[in-house]
């Protein structure tokens, strides 16, 4: 057996040595520390911003809203709002499939690290806008919404759509992903296509909800989207870039992988 473990390790050339994925510690642990650093650094401010006072509230008027977002003050869809988290499950649920390959299964670990990289950034990033640039939400606008619904903290954190962040994010890095352990796959098209819709049909339903303004669900689409794609991007295990290419992962139930190869 010891034989055989150290021929495969010599070689490179087994299939199950072979990793996607693998883990780099120092970018992982940068974008760990740095994202749970940014996280306690949200909870311990998220009741700074002073809400609404019922003066604010009367004087809000949409035509102070420019042009563009103008549209999101009249909508008031009440089940738009869980639609828009059913939607961003969906999507940040797509690459789970993924997971039943025994391709996939090898690089088990990795990958639930790097989904946790992409929820906490995505779950945090929006937080930060939110006390930093304070704005009302599309509702605040809305005669049609209460005024108690007004004077909550919450009103004033529009900017940007954490669950539109999120929705895109995790369509992003389930296609991404999709696309490294199948890049010849027809399927990819199809995978990417569904994905960003349903990402796509979360910001909508925020937008109905009377939640977010169209600029805040368009910057939540581009930070997700470049998280998502990120993330799957620092992980790769790309052999084309180097003559030597070394790679570990820990394999559930298999034990550590241990990637050596030569580019001849």
């Amino acid at each position: 057996m010891k034989k055989v473990v150290l021929l495969l390790l010599l070689a490179g050339i087994s299939p199950f040595l072979r990793c996607q994925v693998k883990l780099k510690p120092a970018a992982d642990g940068a974008i760990l520390l740095g994202g749970l650093a940014t996280a306690i650094s949200v909870y311990v401010l998220v009741d700074s911003n002073t809400p609404l006072s019922v003066q604010d509230i009367h004087m809000a008027d949409r035509q102070s809203v420019n042009l563009f977002d103008r549209s999101a003050t009249r909508q008031s869809a009440a089940d738009s709002e869980s639609f828009a988290d059913y939607a961003m499950i969906a999507a940040f649920s797509g690459g789970i499939p993924l997971l039943f390959s025994e391709n996939a299964r090898q690089n088990g670990w990795v990958i639930s690290v790097m989904a946790a990289e992409t929820v906490l950034w995505a779950a945090t990033l929006p937080q930060v806008t939110k006390i930093a640039f304070p704005r009302n939400r599309p509702f605040v606008y809305n005669p049609d919404f209460s005024a108690e619904s007004k004077i909550q903290k919450r009103a004033r954190e529009s900017f940007f759509s954490r669950t539109t962040t999120m929705a895109f994010a995790g369509a992003v890095f389930s296609s991404s992903l999709f696309d490294m352990f199948y890049p010849a796959s027809d399927y990819r098209y199809w995978v990417w296509g569904g994905s960003l819709a349903l990402a796509g049909s979360a910001g909508y339903f925020k937008y109905r909800s009377g939640q977010h303004f169209p600029t805040d669900i368009l910057m939540g689409a581009a930070v997700g989207s470049f998280i998502g794609w990120v993330i799957p991007r620092i992980h790769q295990n790309d052999k084309k870039k180097q003559d030597l290419t070394t790679g570990f992962a820990f394999l559930p139930g298999k034990g550590a992988c241990l990637n050596i190869s030569f580019q001849f």
